[in-house]
């Protein structure tokens, strides 16, 4: 309870406390600041000095979760029972951290996410290629590598390889197919919004195809049995050429 409760209490340094609204993250990042092990250095000043419950914390974050605990001597001393502890916490954090964040951005996409206000994105129709790639091939998306919010909305799909625990593998269908919509309504406004002299259509095309592409990959993963909608290919080509006119 104490991890589920605590475990993000690290954020307190990401918001104004006096008005409640985010900071400079760009400022706050920018000197290296890391949440989840902030998190961890408040519960042990907090008392809460039991390495199961500050590392789950600490690591419930990170890329590659078990290699970057392996590193730690912290983790090295522990028993083997208490390693599969703090494994078995750091997962269902992890897990249950990503079904939480789905729950709200599924419906709002970036819309009122930290993403939103942070500098280090812009509206543009053009993702980063590097990021698909890695959603269609089943690797961790470097939130580094990301610049557009539709960048942002594809790190959140890419959680789904991630999931840990069978059960939530299952529940994280639904909320990453309301994702993909999300995020090809992300890219429809980036390129709405972008001044027609600006726009390449042909660049437009090869996002939207790329990204069909990962996301029947993607689907196909966590379920052998799904097949895309017959008629997907017809109504991006519509799309296209519909947003394409615009352009005119």
């Amino acid at each position: 309870m104490i991890i589920a409760h605590l475990h993000d209490i690290g954020r307190l340094g990401e918001v104004d406390l006096l008005s409640g609204k985010l900071v400079d993250l760009a400022a706050v990042y920018g000197k290296g600041y890391n949440h989840a092990f902030e998190s961890g250095v408040l519960l042990e000043r907090m008392g809460y000095t039991r390495e199961e419950i500050i590392l789950p914390v600490q690591y419930h974050g990170v890329l590659n979760f078990e290699e970057s605990l392996n590193q730690d001597f912290r983790f090295q001393k522990l028993s083997d029972k208490e390693k599969e502890r703090v494994l078995f916490y750091g997962y269902v954090i992890r897990d249950t951290d990503r079904l939480a964040n789905w729950s709200e951005k599924r419906v709002t996409g970036i819309k009122g996410c930290s993403e939103e206000h942070n500098p280090q994105y812009s509206r543009d129709y053009n993702t980063t290629d590097s990021l698909l790639q890695a959603v269609a091939t089943g690797e961790i998306c470097d939130s580094r590598l990301a610049q557009t919010y539709a960048d942002a909305i594809l790190r959140w799909i890419s959680w789904a390889d991630q999931m840990h625990f069978p059960s939530m593998k299952i529940q994280s269908n639904a909320a990453v197919h309301d994702l993909w919509d999300r995020y090809f309504e992300e890219i429809e406004v980036a390129w709405r919004q972008t001044p027609p002299q600006k726009r390449d259509a042909q660049k437009y095309a090869e996002v939207l195809t790329k990204s069909i592409s990962a996301k029947n990959a993607l689907m196909k993963r966590l379920n052998p049995f799904y097949e895309a909608p017959a008629d997907e290919n017809e109504r991006i080509q519509a799309k296209i050429k519909a947003l394409i006119e615009l352009r005119q």
